[in-house]
């Protein structure tokens, strides 16, 4: 499932769309975009095409998380009360890797 680091904001309205189809790419249908705040606060932004809710999505973790949010059927937000708090309920992994390819040594001419 994806999940971006980065202020909506700094984006554009086009960064909704774009976080949609790579929700949608991924098959998960639903795609995180999180940013530290200067009060050490984070904000999770969740964007959907409406299927899940994104809503339900925020309430679920504002629920078993502690933390505060809300928002409409394809778009919310939760925010946590630290980067501490954020990390122990949102589990980030790196993207898998595909294998290194070694190009082929240049024959000797």
């Amino acid at each position: 499932m994806p999940i971006v680091n980065g202020r909506l904001k700094d984006y554009g309205r086009r960064i909704s769309e774009r976080l949609v189809e790579l929700g949608e790419k991924s098959g998960a249908n639903v795609a995180f975009m999180w940013a530290l705040q200067k009060n050490g606060a984070v904000s999770l932004s969740i964007r959907t095409n409406g299927v899940p809710d994104a809503s339900a999505v925020a309430g679920h973790l504002c629920k078993t998380a502690g933390a505060t949010g809300g928002g409409h059927k394809d778009a919310a937000a939760v925010h946590f009360a630290s980067l501490a708090d954020f990390m122990k309920h949102v589990k980030i992994a790196p993207p898998p890797q595909s294998p290194k390819i070694r190009p082929e040594p240049p024959s000797p001419s």
